[in-house]
């Protein structure tokens, strides 16, 4: 379903200025959406009108299908429905609080008092945030006056959330931990971000908008989306460039376009040639078996005439053939963050000798951050402990009791057609299930 969509939209500023010519978008329900495009290309003007702030010169917006009208009834509809955080969070916070910035919306609604400070605490939980909610806001780092806009939109619970450049003004550790808010928002809420970010809008999206001029010229899934990205005046994702530079060199698996650097790894990894490491004197042509063991591979003389020879010698090594399956010993351990206990994840750490520690979700890093765990993996965690596991290294990941489920199955797919490392969901303290 559609809960908001733009069909022909045309909008002209005072000065003269053609922002949208002609756009037709859609925003469907639970997906994640990205409008992509250079500074100028229309973005925010588009988004200005999702929320009614701006009524268009031409065309229409349409809301749960029907066209918007702009009287008062209509645009409060509207607005406890979509909710828009801008650019700048400095723009939207101005309350001598936290908690009372983010209650200033429920407020405008009329609700009684326990009901805005029920919503104000659910919103504080969800963006979390909530040992800030006494603070000023003009004294908190960027990243988390981001929240707190964000807060402050969510304490309105709207099904829609849209966001103007998120990423802006972030460090890479900051738009790693974003990004992993927004994904944990994307379970309950629609949402849609502005960005000119094509390596965000490439991994994280589920539709891609490209926006030039003020005009849509191209949308679909990011992967068709971003084989031409180039008349918008965008770059391509670097995974997709460095993946294509490979395969043009004969050094990449052809034909596959990978979604994050796992599947770039993968597309590698297949070919037959591998560069190993030699405990044991090898002469070309001699059979071997491979192994890989804390970031190596070992060739070792094969007495059963392993399906792997040598190719050629270096002084480092051994160049051979390989099929691509080569039996990880590394393993990845989900560990369910409800069953934290501090004294036992440390003996947990020792007794299955982990050899880096990452977290999956908000709640994960809040208790992470709480407790001063040191990461040793950030970014896209579970994709990085799989590249671990697979190079020999032992992974444990963090991560909430209600999404090991679907993790287990996103492993599933992505070691499909690989010699997979073992996965091991550890219950109660550390002990295995």
């Amino acid at each position: 379903m559609n809960i908001l969509e733009t069909r022909e939209l045309e909008y002209q500023y005072p000065d003269g200025t053609r922002a949208l010519r002609g756009v037709s978008v859609a925003l469907r329900t639970n997906n994640k959406i990205a409008f992509v495009g250079s500074n100028g290309a229309g973005k925010s003007t588009l988004f200005l009108h999702f929320i009614g702030i701006l009524r268009p010169s031409r065309g229409e917006v349409l809301f749960r299908g029907k066209t918007l009208r702009y009287d008062k009834a209509s645009l409060l509809s509207l607005r406890r429905s979509v909710g828009m955080v801008f650019q700048n969070p400095d723009d939207q916070l101005f309350a001598p609080t936290v908690a009372q910035d983010v209650s200033f919306g429920p407020k405008n609604l009329g609700m009684s008092e326990a009901e805005v400070e029920a919503r104000v605490r659910r919103a504080l939980k969800i963006a979390g945030i909530e040992e800030l909610a006494d603070k000023p806001p003009h004294l908190l780092s960027y990243g988390q006056k981001k929240r707190v806009a964000i807060a402050g939109v969510l304490a309105m619970e709207p099904e829609v959330l849209i966001l103007d450049e998120p990423l802006a003004g972030l460090d890479p550790a900051g738009k790693r931990r974003f990004i992993e808010f927004l994904n944990d928002l994307a379970k309950r809420k629609t949402i849609a971000v502005a960005t000119h970010d094509v390596d965000f809008a490439y991994e994280w999206a589920d539709y891609v908008y490209v926006l030039h001029r003020g005009k849509v010229v191209a949308e679909g899934e990011p992967k068709e989306v971003f084989q031409e990205v180039t008349r918008a005046n965008l770059s391509p994702p670097r995974v997709l460039e460095f993946y294509e530079a490979l395969a043009e060199l004969g050094l990449a698996t052809p034909g596959i376009q990978p979604s994050n650097m796992f599947e770039l790894v993968r597309s590698v990894a297949s070919l037959g040639v591998r560069v190993a490491l030699a405990e044991d004197t090898l002469k070309e042509g001699e059979a071997v078996s491979l192994e890989v063991e804390k970031g190596r591979i070992l060739a070792k003389p094969s007495r059963e005439g392993g399906s792997s020879r040598v190719i050629k010698t270096l002084d480092a090594g051994v160049v051979v053939s390989a099929n691509g399956n080569i039996p990880p010993k590394g393993k990845v351990y989900l560990y369910p963050i409800e069953n934290f206990d501090a004294l036992a994840f440390q003996e947990t750490l020792a007794k299955h000798e982990v050899d880096f520690v990452a977290s999956l979700g908000s709640e994960a890093r809040l208790l992470v951050e709480r407790e001063g765990i040191e990461l040793a993996l950030e970014g896209a965690a579970l994709e990085r402990c799989l590249l671990k596991a697979l190079a020999g290294y032992h992974a444990l990941l963090l991560i909430p009791q209600s999404q090991i489920e679907e993790t287990v199955k996103k492993i599933r797919s992505y070691l499909s057609g690989c010699a997979a490392p073992e996965i091991e969901i550890l219950r109660d303290g550390g002990n295995e299930a």
